[in-house]
């Protein structure tokens, strides 16, 4: 396998609201194959109900490192909030990934980062452009 490891942080406004924990999952489990990856542990996804963060929470294990969200509902802190992140040591199109964020949350706004998480920590960023923004 090639060194080099892409992480993606991103950070979004979106305006669906889903309807429950368990299809945050399904959304989940779907994008490992979209990247060609394998999963090592099945998606999970819990509702967190903490005042000021209620929202979902999920992660996905892959065999070459991980996938995790939160995102907060609208009577949160943060209402329609959702950040994401995915590490692997596997190279993968961040618009994909993106496309697939937009297919199911709705993406209103959003700023995100490509890094290459090799020794230097290197910020790859491609310029991607969202259809439904």
């Amino acid at each position: 396998m090639p060194n080099f490891h892409q992480h993606l942080i991103f950070n979004g406004v979106v305006s669906n609201v889903p309807a429950s924990a368990e299809d945050c999952r399904r959304w989940l489990d779907a994008l490992v194959p979209k990247i060609h990856m394998e999963t090592l542990v099945p998606a999970r996804a819990v509702y967190c109900d903490d005042p000021g963060n209620e929202g979902v929470t999920g992660v996905v294990v892959i065999s070459t490192s991980h996938a995790a969200f939160h995102y907060w509902e609208p009577k949160s802190e943060n209402p329609n909030r959702l950040s994401f992140c995915l590490y692997s040591c596997a190279p993968f199109d961040p618009q994909v990934v993106v496309d697939h964020i937009d297919e199911f949350w709705s993406i209103q706004d959003c700023r995100w980062k490509l890094f290459d998480r090799g020794w230097d920590v290197l910020d790859v960023t491609p310029q991607l452009e969202l259809a439904a923004v």
